[in-house]
């Protein structure tokens, strides 16, 4: 066992590193789950759900507006439905992280100034936060998500290449270091393929936000910090 879990879903403390223990179970989660969550992880209740707020306005936005959100990498820019399912439309705003990415993003869009401060605190805190992980993990390859645990249920593949629910946890980010972290830990680190079953007739909004660093020189080989 890695100590405390979230059904199958290791959760790790991030206010207890750089503690030993808490630094051999996000080791292990790594190699054993290819997924985990963070507690304490300094995003407040409040800024996510003010940014779910902004984010399911804007989706309600005229898809004239909506288009004006120019992709830069894929699953960034203006979704239109039926790409990825007939019912799926989405939004991504490329470097979050950026002031001027978010002002543009603000400005194609007409988000209101509230909104707009909504974002950026969000951006910073999400910046933050992926500082912090940086110095426990490694960086550039990171999933992370907020659950909806009322309009959806997050699934993870065991290693049968079944689909099994994974308990809600409220006030956590459920992390994903995904087929990167994989190659870049030279098949260590498992990865574990997921996905978003909505419920029945409630509408779930999403939404990409991209932090992207810049890469000086190839990946080298792994070395552990923790």
């Amino acid at each position: 066992m890695m100590g405390e879990t979230n059904g199958c879903i290791p959760v790790i403390n991030l206010q207890e590193f750089p503690n030993p223990a808490e630094c051999k179970k996000l080791r292990e989660a790594c190699e054993e789950r290819g997924c985990f969550r963070f507690v304490n992880h300094k995003i407040s209740l409040k800024l996510i759900a003010e940014m779910k707020n902004v984010m399911s306005s804007l989706l309600e936005l005229p898809m004239k507006i909506e288009k004006q959100n120019k992709t830069v990498i894929p699953g960034s820019g203006y979704i239109l439905p039926g790409v990825i399912s007939p019912i799926f439309e989405g939004l991504g705003l490329y470097e979050i992280g950026s002031s001027r990415a978010v002002q543009e993003f603000c400005s194609k869009l007409e988000v209101s100034p509230n909104q707009r401060e909504i974002i950026e605190k969000y951006g910073q805190a999400l910046q933050e936060l992926a500082r912090d992980i940086e110095r426990k993990l490694v960086r550039r390859f990171l999933t992370i998500l907020h659950e909806n645990e009322k309009v959806s249920v997050l699934e993870v593949m065991d290693r049968c290449g079944a689909y099994v629910p994974v308990q809600p946890f409220s006030g956590t980010l459920f992390v994903n270091p995904g087929d990167l972290a994989n190659a870049w830990s030279y098949g260590m680190f498992e990865t574990w393929s997921i996905k978003y079953s909505a419920k029945k007739g409630i509408p779930e909004y999403q939404w990409l936000c991209f932090s992207c660093h810049p890469q000086r020189q190839p990946p080298s080989k792994p070395r552990w910090n923790w």
